[in-house]
């Protein structure tokens, strides 16, 4: 019989971990409601900034303000947001429609957000390609900010698994079985050092901007042709959306079912 012939074993590779950070929490917003620029333009950027940054503080209590927000301009779908470590982002996990918490009846599909996946990719200021930019509104503005939105902030629903390219993390099992629930976390108290314009605050931000010259929510003005979408569009997407829930649903309770059943023996 001829010689049985050995295979190389398979290189081990380890991939990089990085330390989660203990001055700050990171989030993915992926399909932003809110709309970035094609081309850089200045003043657009800081509109999507101060929007991003109010609907954040309405949704996380006045004083969870915005730390950074990582883009690609429109060239990727998908933002990391930083935010004050001391935030429990878990109650803001999940798909957010515009038609359920804003006022203005803007119709967009749905805005997703995970948890980004530090301890993988690093700090997002290190992302090629990626910039960095800052709301620069103050506490004043956040009145004009929040008129907006409605007044209680709807529960999430649940999302899709994140795509690869968001490099986030899927949402936790407990806040999956809440979502589908329908049950929203009590809305984390913000530390009182984010609700003045303290140096501390705002350090490392742009300087406040009067608020007769902030462009707060530039973008949500609609085009004189805009036209909601027809029943028949949102049932689709609804029906695509519920598909993907019960998969992920489905693949959450089969994950938590077979440590079960290895645990028992069987």
């Amino acid at each position: 019989m001829p010689p049985k012939l050995k295979l190389p074993k398979a290189p081990k590779v380890k991939l990089k971990e990085y330390n989660d950070p203990d001055d700050a929490k990171y989030v993915v917003v992926a399909e932003p409601w809110a709309d970035l620029p094609s081309n850089g333009d200045n003043k657009k950027v800081q509109s999507f900034s101060n929007n991003v940054g109010g609907w954040f503080e309405k949704m996380l209590g006045p004083g969870a303000r915005v730390s950074a927000i990582f883009h690609m301009l429109d060239k990727r779908r998908h933002v990391i947001v930083e935010l004050p470590y001391n935030v429990d982002v878990r109650g803001i996990l999940g798909a957010h429609y515009t038609e359920r918490f804003m006022k203005t009846g803007l119709i967009k599909p749905p805005t997703f957000i995970y948890e980004y996946n530090y301890k993988r990719f690093g700090h997002p200021g290190n992302k090629l390609g990626f910039t960095l930019s800052t709301p620069t509104y103050s506490s004043k503005d956040l009145p004009h900010l929040f008129a907006y939105f409605h007044e209680n902030y709807p529960v999430p629903s649940l999302p899709p698994p994140p795509k690869g390219e968001y490099n986030a993390l899927p949402i936790p099992m407990d806040v999956s079985h809440r979502l589908t629930q329908g049950k929203l976390d009590p809305q984390p108290v913000a530390s009182s050092s984010f609700l003045t314009d303290s140096a501390s605050s705002t350090q490392g931000l742009e300087p406040p901007v009067p608020a007769s010259t902030l462009p707060l929510l530039h973008l949500l003005t609609l085009p004189t042709n805009h036209q909601p979408k027809s029943p028949y569009h949102q049932t689709q997407t609804h029906l695509h959306l519920t598909r993907d829930h019960l998969i992920y649903t489905l693949f959450l309770g089969v994950a938590s079912f077979v440590p079960r059943l290895m645990n028992q023996g069987l």
